[in-house]
C-alpha cells in the first residue's frame, strides 16, 4: 500500500512516501511559513519524483500534534482533504509518540519533549519495549517515579552515611594530632560553615524521604494522582533548596581555602 506522510506539527516539516516498509522519499519543508504555498507543491513533486499518481495512494498518514497550531492547521485540512477526494483512510499520528518511536526496545521510560515557545514545553512520558510507544498515564508515571525514587533515596541514605562517618572521623584525627602536638583545637569558620550546612542538609534529606516521599507511597498505594504530584512536586523544590546549600558550603569551603 503506498502512504503518504505530512508532518506538519514541528519548525522544520517534511512529507514522506511510503510503499510497504520502503520509504520511496523523503521532502523537507524549511520553515513553518512555507506551508501553506509549499506542502501541495511539495507532495506533487514527491508523486512525481517517484513516479506514482496521486490516485495510487491508499493512506494519508497526517501528525496531529502537538505542535505549530498554524502548521497542525494546514495540515491536517490539506490530509482530510485528499483522503476525502481520494476515498482513502486518513491515520492520525500523535507527535510526540514518532518522536519517542525512535527509541525501540528500551528497557527505561522516555521522555520526549517539544519547544512550546513562550516559555512552555510539550512534555510526554513513554515506555517502548518493543517496536511501538505506549503513552504512560499519571497513576503508572506516578509509580514508576516512586520505584526510582526508591532506589535513589536508597543509595543517597548509603553515600550520607559514608560522608558523615567519613567526615566525623577526619575531624577527630585533626583534633587528635592538634592535641597531641599541646595546641587547643579551634575549627575555622568555613569548617564551621560545613558542619552546619552538612548537618541542615542531612534534616532536609530526612525530612524528604521520611516524609515527602511516604506522602508519594501513600498515594501511588491510594492511586491518588493530584496528592502524588503535589507530594513530587514538594520532593523536587526540597531537593533544589539542598543542592543550592551544598554549592553554597562549596564556595565558602574554597573561600577559607583561599584566605
Amino acid at each position: 500500500m503506498l502512504l503518504l506522510a505530512l508532518d506538519t506539527a514541528t519548525e522544520t516539516g517534511s512529507l514522506a512516501l511510503v510503499a510497504g516498509d520502503q520509504v520511496l522519499m523523503e521532502y523537507s519543508l524549511e520553515s513553518h511559513n512555507a506551508y501553506l504555498t509549499c506542502l501541495m507543491p511539495g507532495v506533487a513533486a514527491i508523486l512525481r519524483n517517484t513516479g506514482q499518481e496521486i490516485a495510487d495512494l491508499g493512506a494519508v498518514a497526517v501528525s496531529t500534534g502537538p505542535g505549530n497550531f498554524t502548521g497542525l492547521r494546514i495540515g491536517l485540512a490539506t490530509a482530510k482533504t485528499l483522503a476525502w477526494s481520494l476515498k482513502c483512510p486518513l491515520v492520525p499520528v500523535p507527535t510526540l509518540e514518532v518522536l519517542a518511536a525512535q527509541f525501540t526496545f528500551q528497557p527505561h521510560p522516555i521522555g520526549v519533549v517539544m519547544d512550546a515557545k513562550r516559555g512552555e514545553v510539550f512534555w510526554g512520558l513513554f515506555r517502548c519495549p518493543e517496536e511501538l510507544p505506549q503513552m504512560l498515564e499519571g497513576p503508572l508515571r506516578l509509580r514508576l517515579m516512586n520505584e526510582v525514587l526508591g532506589r535513589f533515596f536508597d543509595a543517597v541514605t548509603v553515600a550520607v552515611a559514608s560522608v558523615l562517618l567519613s567526615g566525623l572521623w577526619l575531624l577527630m584525627s585533626a583534633a587528635r594530632s592538634v592535641s597531641a602536638s599541646g595546641i587547643g583545637f579551634n575549627m575555622s569558620l568555613d569548617w564551621h560553615a560545613m558542619l552546619i550546612g552538612g548537618v541542615v542538609m542531612i534534616a532536609i534529606f530526612a525530612y524528604i524521604r521520611l516524609s515527602l516521599f511516604k506522602r508519594l507511597q501513600r498515594a501511588v498505594q491510594a492511586q491518588d494522582t493530584p496528592a502524588g504530584a503535589a507530594a513530587l512536586g514538594r520532593i523536587r523544590a526540597w531537593v533544589m533548596v539542598n543542592l543550592v546549600l551544598g554549592v553554597a558550603i562549596v564556595v565558602v569551603m574554597r573561600l577559607g581555602a583561599a584566605i
